[in-house]
């Protein structure tokens, strides 16, 4: 599992909001025996330039969108030197790529980008809202997608104030947009869900709340015996 902004999914450093607790939903669902064992990636952003980073398209003025340039170096670099030092099973049926807010955005376009690596994807409160779901359309327009997709959001993104209503249900209806799309694209329906948290904000704390599910339904534990 490749994760972005790996600054807040292994533990909460200064001037970060939270973290996801990864490691520990992870350690322990596995000792549960409730998904297969699995090797997190986390892949830190560049920091005041993680907007250009993580679009692939540009959406905010003035800011160039260099994905295409994040994807390649995953793609040459970050992943042959994971399978070269860590046991893993290679091939694209293994690899999922995943993020929150932006993170999402780029997880999405590596695996529209290159599908022939990446499998899977998990969606964290996608930020698909910019330029009038200028994203949405952008996506729409691709061919490559992966086979399987979990897609998170909360009822409350933006925030409890009344005048966040508004664009709060514009982020909710953009993530079911969202998983209709990758249905219509081919990924069947019980390839792809969506989990809502209910008051749910975007920060840490809710991915963190999500991520065992996301864990639960991207790495079920393989069946054996005759």
């Amino acid at each position: 599992l490749y994760l972005h902004d790996d600054q807040n999914i292994f533990e909460k450093l200064p001037n970060v909001p939270g973290e996801w607790m990864a490691d520990e939903s992870a350690t322990r669902l596995i000792e549960a025996g409730e998904i297969e064992p699995l090797i997190i990636v986390g892949i830190p952003s560049i920091g005041m330039r993680r907007l250009e980073e993580y679009v692939p398209i540009e959406i905010f003025d003035g800011v160039p969108a260099r994905g295409r340039q994040h994807v390649q170096w995953l793609a040459d670099e970050v992943i042959p030197r994971v399978e070269r030092v860590c046991r893993v099973r290679s091939g694209v049926a293994n690899r999922v790529v995943g993020g929150s807010s932006l993170g999402a955005v780029i997880a999405l376009y590596a695996a529209t980008e290159r599908p022939d690596l990446f499998g899977a994807v998990l969606l964290e409160s996608p930020a698909m809202l910019a330029k009038g779901g200028l994203l949405l359309r952008f996506f729409e327009a691709r061919e490559g997608f992966p086979t399987r997709a979990f897609v998170a959001v909360g009822t409350h993104e933006v925030g409890h104030d009344p005048s966040d209503a508004e664009r709060n249900a514009a982020y909710l209806q953009s993530a079911k947009d969202l998983l209709a799309l990758l249905g219509s694209k081919g990924i069947a329906e019980g390839d792809r869900t969506l989990v809502v948290g209910e008051e749910a904000v975007h920060n840490e704390g809710a991915w963190a709340e999500r991520f065992p599910a996301a864990l639960r339904f991207l790495f079920p534990p393989m069946l054996t015996g005759n």
